[in-house]
């Protein structure tokens, strides 16, 4: 580098000013604008981190004692917090039957959808509730959409690019959701066909990942858990 190149010489980008330095400026800062000058060795940096927390939660989190769990879930929850909630006031819920969807907007003081997929139009689903979902996003009075869980809803979701919380209970706990189902009134036909569906079921949301660069949280509910104990 001649004299002159040094003296004009900036490290820092001129869009989010890091410096690219290892281990200085964090990728977090980073915009991805055409215009940054080290938005690709960023961008491998997210993705690395985006890698470790999938294998986290493939090979780790299942193992962690009770209060390791508790303290992460909580350190998750205010990073989120801080990360998603300037982008997406309203946040959405894909929760499964039986953990309480009806309860939560019967009792909270917040402004809450229950999207019902029962009341749409079949001949056009999942594009018309998908539809109802993206409206109520950008309404800055919605608080919160109780979504279906039905794995056409859950694709359309991911598809589209919407964040979302996927609420389901444990696999182990079908007994109790079995109980829960008959306690609220549903049919003999409900019921039967959560019976026999219900490991599939379970298999196609543990073994559901966001698209690349998307973003997908699952919660599971272990016994005697609601969607009010998880939700704020």
């Amino acid at each position: 580098m001649t004299e002159e190149e040094y003296e004009k010489y900036n490290p820092y980008c001129p869009i989010c000013e890091a410096c690219g330095e290892d281990g200085c400026c964090s990728a977090m800062s980073c915009q991805q604008h055409p215009d940054g000058k080290y938005c690709q060795s960023y961008l491998r940096d997210l993705r690395m981190a985006y890698i470790m927390e999938k294998r986290f939660y493939e090979k780790i989190y299942d193992n962690l004692p009770e209060d390791l769990k508790k303290e992460y879930d909580e350190i998750w929850d205010r990073e989120y917090d801080l990360i998603y909630k300037p982008y997406m006031k309203t946040k959405v819920y894909s929760a499964f039957p039986g953990v309480g969807k009806t309860t939560y907007f019967n009792n909270t003081d917040r402004n809450v959808l229950d999207s019902d997929s029962s009341k749409f139009d079949k001949k056009n689903f999942p594009t018309n509730y998908i539809e109802h979902i993206e409206r109520n996003i950008e309404d800055p009075k919605v608080d919160k959409i109780l979504v279906s869980s039905h794995k056409d809803v859950r694709d359309a979701l991911v598809k589209k690019g919407i964040p979302f919380v996927l609420v389901y209970p444990d696999r182990s706990l079908k007994d109790e959701y079995i109980k829960r189902y008959k306690n609220r009134g549903n049919n003999d036909a409900f019921v039967e066909l959560l019976e026999k569906n219900w490991d599939m079921w379970m298999d196609e949301m543990d073994g559901m990942n966001p698209q690349e660069g998307q973003s997908l949280y699952k919660v599971k509910l272990g016994p005697g858990q609601y969607l009010t104990d998880v939700i704020d």
